[in-house]
């Protein structure tokens, strides 16, 4: 990663009313946009800790390419040794994890592809999209994140490029951001029917993660109904202080969002390269509608469309 200046992101101050999921961290030269650990689960959400533990070690190996120790997977996951070890060997039992004697490592094994193909099948191969994300990704000098909308509201990071002189992206393939990530909600419900709209309404509650995050309601839809006129949705520092994210949806054959597509960096460097971002997006999500097949709303952005309502 390149020297990206500190003063180019401002650190914001968290209330105590405020639920950071992500933050930007100073590391040497750069900015690295982390996790932030999850609180515990509210009342009626219990988790079976051996379960919980399971996945979280999962999630961890899977940051790993060389893999981890049983120290270092204790130590991480706040597990003891003897109650972590069991797990490790569980789930080499299953053949999800493989442990090498030679360097005592655990690292992730075909089991895991095995058991979760059917989840991991999409119409459209990563190996196919990943090319397009990085061009992307050069062409307007921004961290790109690829997520999939799941039945619960959440997204699923499927890919992302951290790219020089930007935000370098730390979370995993796999991570989930949760259903009101501000860029993320507005670009996936921007383009559905409003009965769509309501229900989410319903079943969802906007939390504040930074004292700017829009969390009335009346503001909210009033967000998504400005994205869908501007053509793409923009977070300002709402969910990460400091971080502003522009984000597309990606439609599939049926014109349902399949993915959403997003580009990161600090907001004094994306307010100037708003309209590029937008530009190159707009192609890029094209490119990969021409490659999905989709069936887009005839209201979207197209290539040859032209750029942006300021004033929206």
């Amino acid at each position: 990663m390149k020297k990206v200046k500190h003063d180019d992101a401002p650190n914001g101050t968290q209330r105590s009313d405020q639920q950071p999921h992500e933050r930007l961290t100073s590391v040497a030269d750069n900015w690295v946009l982390e996790l932030v650990r999850e609180t515990p689960p509210q009342d009626g959400q219990a988790l079976v800790p051996a379960v919980d533990k399971a996945v979280r070690i999962m999630a961890l190996i899977n940051q790993h390419e060389d893999g981890l120790t049983l120290a270092e997977i204790s130590k991480e996951t706040q597990t003891t040794k003897s109650h972590c070890h069991g797990i490790l060997k569980t789930l080499c039992y299953h053949a999800w994890l493989v442990f090498d004697d030679a360097s005592k490592r655990y690292r992730l094994h075909i089991g895991v592809m095995r058991d979760l193909s059917g989840g991991l099948r999409d119409e459209i191969s990563l190996e196919h999209m990943r090319p397009v994300l990085h061009r992307l990704s050069e062409a307007v000098g921004s961290s790109c994140v690829l997520s999939k909308p799941l039945p619960d509201g959440s997204f699923l990071v499927v890919d992302k490029v951290s790219a020089d002189q930007s935000i370098e992206i730390s979370y995993p393939m796999g991570y989930r951001l949760p259903p009101d990530a501000t860029a993320h909600m507005r670009a996936n419900l921007a383009w559905r029917s409003a009965a769509e709209v309501d229900a989410w309404f319903s079943h969802q509650k906007l939390k504040r993660y930074t004292m700017h995050t829009i969390t009335k309601p009346a503001e909210a839809r009033a967000e998504i109904q400005a994205t869908r006129e501007r053509g793409y949705a923009r977070s300002n520092s709402e969910y990460t202080d400091g971080l502003t994210a522009i984000a597309m949806p990606v439609f599939d054959k049926s014109g349902h969002v399949i993915l959403l597509c997003d580009c990161v960096g600090t907001a004094p460097i994306m307010e100037e390269k708003e309209l590029t971002v937008f530009k190159e997006m707009t192609l890029a999500v094209d490119e990969l509608h021409r490659l999905i097949g989709s069936r887009v709303p005839s209201d979207f952005p197209r290539p040859h469309q032209p750029g942006h309502d300021d004033s929206a």
